[in-house]
């Protein structure tokens, strides 16, 4: 009673000291590790023509405990000793089968007892010594490679070492006489070498935008066929042994049975699993077979006896028939009235409800035939392994679950074999990709794979897509008519600011500015009455330098001795800057000086200054050389992309270059520099790549008329170019590094739901907001802890237990809910489902607090109401937009031009663009946000997924009128408002 006392209270501190652990189960630090560490992120593979990407391996080679609690080191104990082991979830994105011919480096070699000689292999030496070769009983060898001592060899047999490098033995000469000078061994050393002209790839398993195979565009992770996905190992400090027996249970040098193994439990990847089986796969030795049984009850049943069992939610009546008292020792099981095969020891049978049910001993008396005894094992899962070489590290066979061969899941177990002793090493599980896989956000791994068993139900990978929480900045490069571009960026001080960059007068005639007036780039250009300039702060480094887009709007003349004022117009504000300006002399002597984000800018005339309006330099970068500056200023962002507008080498066309040129701004991969040509065809403006473009642009199957490509930035461009119309981009530019969201996660406790970032902070603030609340009630728990013990006393001494399962409290309580449910008690309040002091199981509420609001037992952050301006129609029923689809031909129709008329918008992708204005809100309060464009929005639910519709999908069959009608009227496909138009 005073061990039960203890683990009680135990468990109970352990809750207060980590509410936030103990009560949620959608929190990502208790179930999942995202992939990467305090000084490596895991970025986005970049839009280019290399298919290979930052992937796991990069970031880490393997995890543990550390990162995913699963993998906790444990021990296994039976009469040969106590065996502790480490577990790991290994990334090393190898490829899937071996390199043949003339990829494999090979080097025969003779060596004698005590000699060592190094060979060069794959560019390193490998100093290998023959330290062993028997003369008596079975002839082995043991070698020392570079240090490390292989175990004890026969011949035929071989070994691959940890750094790739195998070692086989083809023949032992071992002279009898007993000189060992004359005893020899024949061997090969073999490594897998690149070869020039052989596909190489480094692995998958990265994050990039792509198209998959259903010609759905977006940024997946991403798994090549055929390339490892990962490998689980579990390795043993000191062997985990067993004696070789025979059947009956006798040391056997050609004994099968490794009688030690069986009915202990190994703790993989958070489940308890049963060996039920263990065997040689011959007498030969150095193989073995295991057959075990996960989160399993065991016990022991007579002849012509049956007992109920509740496992798993459920009863099991199950009876032992009949146990056979000669060869072959067979039993007869009845199960619900099941009668299941005949089984042997070790045996397993799967009941109609695919509950497993295993023999692990069948003990005969030496009498009575009804006193034999049966141990059955009952459990949910059965995992198969095999190795027919535990002396090398190469597979034989592939994982068995239950009744399904994993044909992509290849076992390893490593160990030693000496017909007296069997040792084994490690068990490993590497796991292989069978097609290419393309992980959408929010989705698991699993949920595409043919054999999700491979991760033994225990454990996933998740992508839950880029960071949303990132703020990002949109900058444009936009047509004003079809005969001139305007570039839009966010500027030093925050402000967006928009000017015009290039121009056509016809045919490809192409200038900076507009129709009228420059753009003035290069300091040394003169800058006349409305014209446009920028003025960039040199004086920090690139990508920090704060930048201003003006317009000089000219000057009162000077007269001499006096001064004047000299004005621009700021383009991010909108509001007019006055200097006062003096004639002064000096090319290098500023008149007048504008002071914008912390840099003086200097002015002179470079024209006559009696005159209005007159011409003037500017020293544009801020470095003090104004009339002779031929640097030409580039443009950087407030959150610090650097734009670059060249027409200096080339004069019929722009060169528009988009980097990010800061590191600090990024971890470790140097983004990706976009390039594209800005010039003039037929009298209208044209994008085009440029001709030293590295950017590969995604462009999907059923939507030519648009481009994608991302840096490693997290940076989105979208290049969109409609037939007959210019083409324009669009540029989501990350103030921060914005980093794929990849997940480890563990599916043991509980299921991980998949949230949004910032779902995951809103649990998060609400969870400490009620931090005071729960230590209160957790208080009282305490103070009554006492009590609760006496009643627990009471109850066990009365032979009634009170459990979560089980409510057999002799109507002393009743569980008012099942351990781990969780619900709303009103609008503001959730509640779980909690142990109480009379022990049973009772709803717990919590105030969600200011601003939140319970649905479906989570506390979400309250969206503010926005008031309608347009009227919404759609063919989407029930708020399912995020199951829009081409197949689907599904439609909305807002007024998304402020004109009144409504616009047909047909279905475009998955994972539009959900920051920008609100326009509007669906029936079922989904935001409609402006996409940025003049012809797409996007429909926003409130869990951050969007669905981008266009005008150039609209579809046949869609209702335009401004007054509701049926069918939509009446099915609440509609919201109204008045148009502001």
């Amino acid at each position: 009673m005073n061990c039960f006392f203890v683990v009680l209270t135990i468990l109970l501190l352990l809750v207060i000291i980590n509410p936030v652990i103990a009560l949620s189960t959608t929190e990502v630090e208790t179930e999942a590790w995202l992939v990467g560490t305090s000084s490596k992120k895991l970025e986005m593979t970049e839009s280019t023509d290399s298919w290979n990407g930052e992937n796991f391996n990069d970031i880490a080679s393997s995890i543990d405990e550390d990162e995913l609690g699963i993998l906790a080191d444990d021990s296994i104990t039976n009469d040969k000793g106590e065996a502790r082991y480490n577990q790991y979830i290994n990334f090393e994105n190898k490829v899937n089968g071996e390199r043949k011919g003339p990829c494999v480096s090979r080097i025969e070699a003779i060596l004698s007892e005590g000699e060592s000689k190094t060979y060069e292999m794959g560019g390193k030496d490998y100093q290998v010594t023959v330290t062993t070769i028997t003369d008596v009983g079975t002839i082995y060898v043991k070698f020392n490679v570079n240090g490390a001592v292989t175990p004890s060899m026969v011949g035929g047999e071989s070994m691959i070492l940890d750094n790739a490098l195998e070692i086989r033995i083809i023949d032992i000469i071992s002279n009898e006489a007993g000189d060992v000078t004359q005893d020899l061994v024949k061997f090969y050393l073999e490594i897998d070498t690149i070869c020039e002209g052989t596909p190489y790839t480094s692995g998958s398993g990265f994050v990039r935008l792509m198209e998959d195979d259903n010609d759905i565009v977006s940024d997946f992770l991403y798994f090549r066929a055929g390339e490892q996905i990962a490998r689980y190992s579990l390795e043993f400090k000191t062997s985990f042994e067993s004696d070789v027996e025979n059947r009956e249970g006798d040391n056997d040098p050609i004994g099968t049975y490794l009688g030690d193994y069986e009915r202990n439990n190994l703790w993989i990847l958070g489940k308890d699993y049963t060996i039920l089986k263990a065997r040689r796969v011959n007498s030969a030795g150095s193989s073995v077979e295991l057959t075990l049984m996960g989160d399993a009850i065991m016990d022991l049943l007579k002849e012509e006896s049956n007992k109920v069992y509740e496992y798993n939610g459920k009863e099991y009546l199950i009876g032992v028939v009949v146990i056979t008292n000669s060869e072959p020792i067979t039993v007869k099981i009845d199960v619900n009235g099941e009668l299941l095969r005949s089984l042997k020891q070790g045996d397993t049978a799967t009941l109609l409800d695919g509950t497993i049910l295993g023999i692990s001993e069948v003990l005969l008396s030496n009498g009575d035939n009804k006193s034999d005894y049966v141990e059955i094992v009952l459990g949910t899962s059965k995992i198969y392994l095999k190795d027919t070489n535990i002396r090398d590290r190469k597979s034989s066979s592939h994982l068995e679950y239950g009744s399904e061969k994993i044909d992509d899941t290849h076992i390893i177990i490593t160990g030693n074999d000496d017909n007296g002793t069997f040792s084994i090493d490690t068990i490993e599980l590497n796991m292989t990709a069978d097609d290419d896989y393309f992980v959408a956000a929010g989705h698991s791994l699993t949920e595409y794979m043919d054999e999700p068993q491979a991760f033994l139900g225990s454990w996933d990978i998740m992508y839950q897509g880029l960071d949303s929480s990132m703020l990002m900045e949109k900058y444009r490069i936009k047509t004003s008519g079809s005969d001139q571009y305007n570039l839009e960026f966010i500027d030093g001080d925050g402000n967006q600011a928009t000017f015009p960059i290039l121009y056509t007068s016809g045919g490809s005639n192409a200038i900076l500015g507009d129709n009228n007036d420059n753009l003035v780039l290069r300091g040394s250009m003169k800058i006349q009455k409305n014209d446009y300039l920028v003025v960039s702060d040199y004086s920090k480094e690139d990508g920090r330098r704060n930048t201003y887009a003006l317009r000089y709007k000219g000057a009162d003349k000077v007269a001499t001795g006096e001064t004047s004022i000299v004005k621009f117009d700021n383009m991010g504000t909108g509001k007019r800057i006055e200097q006062t300006f003096s004639d002064n002399s000096g090319e290098n002597t500023a008149d007048a000086t504008l002071k914008l984000g912390g840099a003086s800018f200097a002015v002179i005339n470079a024209s006559y200054a009696g005159s209005d309006d007159f011409d003037v330099w500017v020293d544009l970068d801020g470095d003090g050389n104004i009339q002779n500056d031929e640097d030409i200023v580039v443009i950087n962002t407030n959150a610090g992309m650097k734009i670059s507008l060249d027409n200096e080498t080339i004069k019929d066309h722009i060169l528009a270059t988009f980097s990010t040129p800061n590191e600090d701004d990024y971890d470790n991969i140097i983004p990706t520099q976009v390039k594209l040509k800005l010039g003039a065809h037929n009298g209208k403006v044209y994008i085009e790549e440029a001709d030293d473009s590295t950017i590969s642009w995604v462009v999907p199957s059923e939507e030519p008329e648009i481009k994608y490509a991302y840096t490693s930035m997290g940076s989105k461009f979208t290049w969109e170019n409609p037939l007959n119309y210019p083409d324009q981009l669009v540029i989501d530019y990350s103030v921060e590094q914005r980093l794929p969201l990849v997940y480890v996660v563990s599916r043991v406790v509980s299921y991980w739901e998949p949230l949004p970032p910032y779902k995951q902070l809103v649990q998060r603030v609400a969870a400490l907001e009620n931090r005071a609340s729960l230590f209160d009630q957790w208080k009282v728990t305490i103070d009554n802890t006492i009590n609760a013990m006496k009643q627990w006393i009471f109850f066990l001494g009365e032979g009634d237990v009170c459990t979560a399962i089980e409510s057999n409290c002799g109507g002393k309580c009743v569980d008012d809910c099942n351990e781990l449910d969780v619900g709303c008690l009103d609008e503001k309040t959730k509640w779980s489902c909690h142990l109480q002091n009379d022990g049973c199981y009772d709803k717990i509420g919590i105030i969600c607090g200011e601003g939140f609001y319970c649905l479906d037992g989570v506390c979400y952050e309250e969206v503010q109401e926005i008031e309608e301006e347009v009227i919404f129609r759609t063919s989407v029923g029930n708020g399912n937009y995020n199951m829009c689809n081409a197949r689907d031909n599904c439609w909305i129709a807002v007024d998304i031009d402020g004109d009144c008329v409504l616009d047909a918008l047909g279905f475009e992708l998955h994972g539009g663009i959900c920051n920008g204005d609100v326009i509007g809100t669906t029936p079922e309060g989904y935001q409609i946000i402006d996409y940025g464009s003049s012809y797409r929005v996007s429909v926003c639910d409130p869990a951050g997924a969007a669905v981008t519709f266009s005008s150039l999908r609209s579809s046949n069959g869609i209702e335009l009128s401004n007054e509701p009608k049926d069918p939509y009227k009446s099915n609440d496909q509609e919201a109204y408002g008045d148009c502001v138009g």
